[in-house]
């Protein structure tokens, strides 16, 4: 499992990816939705395996 766009910031974890803005504008928003709940769901993942190591 790699995570090489999520930073560990004073703020707490931040995901970063560059190319979501420009998905925003070549797909629709169900799609886009869709995109941003897998982002949002591999930063969960993330979280857990930070915590717990």
């Amino acid at each position: 499992m790699a995570f090489d766009n999520i930073l560990l910031t004073e703020q707490g974890l931040r995901l970063i990816n560059v190319g979501i803005s420009a998905l925003k504008a070549q797909v629709g928003d169900r799609i886009y939705e869709k995109y941003l709940e897998i982002e949002r769901d591999e930063l969960i993942q993330f979280r857990d395996y930070f915590l717990n190591r």
